[in-house]
């Protein structure tokens, strides 16, 4: 029996030390119903505040270079695109992660690959007010036509931010699905049955000073896995291979 944990999320838990002054919750982020453009305002206004209160000067300069980049660009939903990365931000604040550097690399996660006709690594490492550092994560979330899974996945695993991004990254894209069609859903899914669980299950036991959040984080794309499962995607099982039905399957 393949068993996914439908109850093993912790939404509307964030586990940092910042989670008393969060004024909304993991599950209002990740509902369906949050790219509204109050909502998203409201986010987005929080996030600044919050840089600006801790002088997160790396943040403050990747909101306004996101902005910017992924201006004129939409999701597949009709959302500017620019929602994603607010709403992966802020999915790490609600879990706990609240340090200059996570925030950086989850608002301009998507920037190599959306936006390389606009910026270059070189280019955005001599941005100033930004922490070149921080270029070579955002580097290992790009995923390149020559990448593997297994070399892309291993890639982003040696990091704890680029970890903590692709999660989040991942549990944002899972809410919007529903504008695909079925076939579409049924890879992405299996993708990330087969590579995000165990990319988060890895992270807990290599960075288990942060493991908490990083469970928390694996667990509820679980969920969402449970909710899909629930609505048909069914699983099977074949030798010692876990994965989704294939659509012709189904």
């Amino acid at each position: 029996m393949i068993r996914i944990n439908r109850y093993a999320h912790n939404l509307g838990q964030p586990t940092g030390t910042m989670s008393s002054q969060i004024p909304f919750t993991a599950q209002s982020v990740t509902d369906t119903n949050s790219s509204d453009h109050s909502t998203f305002s409201w986010h987005m206004q929080y996030m600044k505040a919050l840089a600006e209160r801790n002088r997160w000067h790396s943040t403050l300069t990747a909101i306004e270079m996101s902005g910017a980049l992924h201006a004129n660009q939409f999701r597949k939903s009709g959302a500017p695109y620019f929602t994603h990365p607010t709403r992966v931000a802020t999915m790490l604040v609600c879990y706990g992660v609240d340090c200059d550097r996570g925030l950086t690399k989850a608002f301009l996660h998507d920037v190599f690959e959306d936006c390389s006709d606009r910026i270059t690594p070189s280019e955005l490492s001599a941005v100033r007010g930004f922490d070149a550092r921080l270029v070579p994560d955002l580097i290992a979330l790009t995923k390149t036509y020559a990448d593997s899974k297994s070399d892309y996945f291993t890639r982003v695993g040696r990091s704890l931010d680029a970890v903590a991004v692709k999660l989040a990254d991942r549990l944002d894209n899972l809410r919007d699905l529903d504008v695909f069609p079925t076939w579409k859903i049924c890879e992405y899914l299996k993708e990330t049955f087969e590579w995000i669980l165990p990319l988060g299950r890895r992270a807990v036991s290599s960075f288990p000073d942060h493991s908490a959040v990083i469970q928390s984080l694996t667990s509820t794309i679980e969920y969402f896995l449970a909710q899909y499962a629930s609505r048909g995607y069914q699983f099977k099982y074949d030798g010692a291979e876990l994965g989704f039905l294939d659509t012709e399957e189904r």
